[in-house]
């Protein structure tokens, strides 16, 4: 099982302690042995995924979205990537008004900045 993370201290732990425990817990699980390789990912402002994770994780803290999304962005291009797309759309419900006991509202976010046209790559 190979693992990509951007801080594989994390997982691995002191003195590898938590990659043993992550071994017997999927060897119990799969009651197989199970072999675990840890890569570390280099620039992690270029993973998709984790520039994803991290517009969620400022989210669910309670950051503005349009902050969280502008503040990935330029991330994103200083740490060296030629363009990004992203969107970002946010539901919520709440009670705003005594007449409307329920509403829905749907706010969406696009943004994009390239050094590069898409299209040409």
């Amino acid at each position: 099982m190979r693992i990509a993370s951007a801080r594989p201290g994390v997982i691995i732990g002191r003195r590898g302690a938590d990659i043993d425990r992550l071994r017997t817990d999927l060897g119990k699980i799969t009651k197989k042995e199970v072999n675990v390789d840890i890569k570390e990912i280099k620039n992690p402002a270029v993973d998709a995924t984790l520039v994803a994770q991290g517009v969620a994780f400022q989210m669910e803290k309670r950051v503005g979205f349009r902050r969280a999304m502008k503040r990935s962005v330029e991330q994103t291009i200083q740490a060296g990537a030629k363009g990004i797309r992203s969107l970002c759309l946010v539901v919520w419900t709440g009670l705003r008004s005594p007449v409307v006991r329920s509403i829905m509202l749907a706010r969406s976010r696009y943004r994009r900045l390239e050094r590069i046209l898409i299209r040409v790559c």
